[in-house]
């Protein structure tokens, strides 16, 4: 949503919905770091259109939900840069990585992460299922449509 319409819904001036805005901003900005803790969450987001690749990236502390750090770009090559920074030794610690069903991610965290179990999280595993369970009723309505009306 824009500045102006927050403003508009909530009685205040944009400048006022800029201001905390940014001060929001510095308060999740992330600390880069040199480590990684033991457990991790990867996620995608729509962000601004002036990213390369549509969608940006973002990670966090899997025990704490603290964001480490978000990039603009979720592109395993770009991921795969960026996490090459940390030594092995770093990366190996890790334990679990918790991530949507998106392929490239788990492409990625076998190359990089080599003790790290995969952990699809239940909120996507649900989504899926969801999506399955819609697409099989609609084939089994549209095929009832056309033969047998009053099923």
């Amino acid at each position: 949503r824009s500045e102006k319409a927050i403003a508009h819904d909530l009685f205040i001036s944009p400048s006022t919905v800029h201001r905390q805005m940014k001060i929001i901003a510095q308060q999740v900005k992330p600390k880069i770091s040199d480590t990684l803790p033991n457990h991790l969450s990867f996620d995608e987001f729509k962000s601004t259109k002036d990213v390369e690749g549509a969608m940006s990236f973002i990670y966090c502390d899997g025990s704490t939900h603290e964001i480490l750090d978000i990039l603009p770009d979720r592109r395993k090559g770009e991921l795969e840069k960026y996490f090459s920074r940390f030594p092995l030794k770093t990366r190996a610690r890790v334990k679990t990585i918790s991530i949507d069903m998106y392929k490239p991610y788990i492409k990625l965290i076998k190359k990089l992460f080599p003790n790290a179990k995969i952990i699809i999280d239940r909120f996507h595993i649900v989504q899926a299922i969801n999506r399955e369970i819609n697409r099989c009723r609609v084939s089994v309505m549209n095929s009832k449509r056309k033969t047998n009306r009053p099923e």
